[in-house]
């Protein structure tokens, strides 16, 4: 190799993140969102950069993450006292994020950092900087606790015992010894994950019946799946069927409007098959089996350990920072290398450049595109270009209520294409009562009750639509349903309803008295 020469190394991981970017880009059900590049690309350049080896990348990640998570941590105690407004309206910690759940996943990451940092200044005898860590660690774990992110508590643990695992001193321990420890500690899990699962219990069986409509959804197209964007599209037809299938199921007090898997193995292996599966199983292995680490690198594994037990049970791949926070991880993480190539640097400078162009100048217009529409501007004109952005659908759908009944009904129609709920179907419903198409605003409604038995609305909205066609067996039937059914939180709304269907019934008894036809 030439002195102008620099080694340019592919890794067995390299590879498999290809072959997976690929098989998502390709293997879709709904097409690629325009609206959306802008992420990928940021993301493949955090990727590239991470993984170029500028020096210091590592310590750049790993105190990034710790201050990140500092940072967050701190707000969030003020959001706890009041001083700042959380971003949601049923939590009062959340940080910067939507809702408790992905700020535990970085508190979690920003934990182990902490923990692995003060193990090494105790062994060198810092006490400044040990005790500004510990109680750096005692105030994160008192912000998890707030979190109350089961999710994030499994993961710190998980990570923490990598850690310890590959510490030297417990290679130095007899195998009799360390069995009876793993013994232990497997009897501790036990009982911590039974306490767990106490601790929200109708939250965990709720994710049960995720995930077994998910298993319903992965038995239907095991091997190649249903393709990127199928799992939004189909989940919530699953639910409905599955309800309509078992009217009395206990599952169906804890039903909603899904939006994650709270488990990303399902959701690669719903969409990707067991393509997409082995392609992640090969990728962790690659990752993990690679022997030649430093001790910052097997910190970068107990972080992926963390990911990966995080990512069980709660949905870190749909949070756009710790998507970003991954791809860096992976970027610095080494596996098995399969080829070394002398590149002389000008040509490797050129052939940076040229990505980083194409990388910037998707990820500018396609966040051009993102930008205006969040904003409600020319959405008329750039709805071509996220119509299959679930988030901006969300935005825009409720926007457009005062417009002409057929554009409303087409974009509905759109909407419940891409991510169905129960208020879309609800809406459409209303749309074709509007319209006079009882048949179809049937179907809707009916759709609707199946996907969230325990909602009233669309079972009164039934009601409502047997009464205005004079169908009054159906309107009878249709009213002792919402008279008896019960209902999670039963508000003004809801006795509102059950009062109007009794008196219909009432009404109805009186008719049928002799007499009083």
């Amino acid at each position: 190799m030439g002195d102008k020469d620099s080694q340019f190394v592919i890794f067995r991981h390299d590879i498999l993140l290809l072959a997976f970017l690929v098989l998502y880009l390709c293997h879709r059900y709904t097409p690629i969102d325009i609206s959306s590049l802008w992420r990928l690309s940021l993301l493949a350049g955090v990727y590239l950069l991470m993984r170029s080896g500028f020096r210091y990348s590592r310590v750049v990640l790993l105190g990034g993450i710790a201050l990140w998570g500092i940072g967050e941590a701190g707000l969030a105690l003020l959001q706890h006292a009041r001083w700042v407004e959380s971003n949601h309206p049923l939590f009062e910690v959340t940080g910067t994020f939507g809702n408790p759940a992905p700020l535990g996943g970085l508190l979690a990451l920003s934990i182990v950092i902490v923990v692995w940092l003060l193990s090494g200044f105790g062994r060198k005898k810092r006490k400044w900087a040990f005790g500004l860590l510990a109680i750096a660690v005692v105030g994160l774990s008192y912000v998890l606790w707030l979190t109350q992110s089961r999710a994030a508590w499994m993961a710190i643990v998980m990570g923490l015992l990598f850690l310890g695992w590959h510490q030297r001193w417990w290679q130095k321990i007899p195998f009799q010894r360390k069995s009876f420890v793993m013994g232990i500690c497997l009897l501790l899990g036990i009982i911590g994950c039974a306490a767990l699962y106490q601790m929200k219990k109708d939250s965990a069986d709720g994710r049960l019946l995720i995930a077994r409509n998910t298993l319903a959804m992965m038995a239907e197209r095991p091997f190649i799946g249903w393709g990127t964007g199928g799992w939004d599209a189909r989940y919530m037809h699953c639910q409905a069927d599955y309800f309509t299938r078992h009217p009395d199921s206990p599952y169906a007090m804890l039903a909603d409007d899904v939006g994650y898997p709270y488990n990303e193995f399902l959701w690669v292996t719903a969409e990707q098959g067991l393509v997409g599966l082995l392609l992640a199983f090969g990728l962790l292995c690659s990752l993990y089996r690679y022997r030649k680490e430093s001790r910052s690198g097997r910190l970068g594994k107990a972080l992926l350990t963390v990911f990966v037990t995080f990512s069980l049970f709660s949905y870190p791949l749909s949070v756009f920072p710790l998507q970003v926070t991954l791809a860096a991880l992976l970027g610095c993480m080494k596996s098995r290398p399969l080829k070394c190539f002398a590149v002389p640097r000008g040509t490797l400078r050129i052939m940076g450049a040229l990505v980083c162009i194409c990388l910037i100048g998707v990820g500018i217009i396609s966040y051009m595109v993102y930008d205006k529409v969040r904003a409600g501007k020319e959405t008329y004109r750039l709805y071509p270009y996220f119509r299959y952005n679930v988030k901006l659908m969300e935005r825009y759908v409720p926007s457009c209520a005062d417009e002409p009944l057929d554009f409303r009904m087409a974009l509905l129609k759109d909407a419940i294409a891409l991510a169905p709920t129960c208020g879309l179907y609800l809406e459409m419903g209303d749309l074709c009562r509007q319209k006079g198409d009882w048949i179809k605003a049937e179907e809707c409604y009916d759709k609707a009750a199946a996907m969230i038995p325990h909602r009233l609305t669309p079972k009164f909205k039934l009601f409502e639509l047997y009464r205005e066609q004079g169908d009054c067996e159906n309107a009878c039937r249709m009213a002792e349903i919402v008279v008896e059914a019960p209902v999670k939180k039963e508000g003004t709304r809801v006795l509102r309803m059950k009062a109007q269907a009794d008196a219909f019934l009432q009404t109805m008894e009186y008719r049928a008295l002799p007499g009083n036809a």
